[in-house]
């Protein structure tokens, strides 16, 4: 027998995941998450690719010991939180000032004579 047909022996650090095979494996459960922690629809695309990002950045703090799915809700979580304050922190701005109501009768000339 020949040493040269036997296979490699197994790598005993199993591969560490990367941002594109956790989206293909969990896409579908980040999106749901994202839902169900009351992200609009409109925004819903925004906020998964702001998970993608904090994924990206921290998965290699990811250590295995528990599932994969409980760490990437933390991350769904603390990035839809954030999303809501910075929409409650959002301003309606005014483009002009307000018309007066023309059915209203002016009151200054009758002011100035007083």
């Amino acid at each position: 027998m020949s040493r040269a047909l036997d296979p490699p022996p197994p790598d005993p650090t199993p591969a560490r995941p990367n941002v594109t095979t956790v989206y293909q494996a969990h896409g579908d459960f980040l999106w749901v998450t994202l839902q169900r922690l009351g992200v609009r629809d409109a925004d819903r695309d925004d906020v998964l690719q702001e998970v993608l990002v904090v994924v990206h950045r921290r998965l290699h703090t990811f250590d295995g010991r528990g599932p994969m799915a409980a760490w990437l809700f933390g991350v769904c979580f603390r990035v839809a939180a954030a999303h809501r304050r910075r929409a409650y922190v959002r301003r309606e701005q005014l483009w002009g000032s307000v018309p007066e109501d023309p059915r209203r009768p002016d009151i200054r000339p009758t002011l100035r004579r007083h």
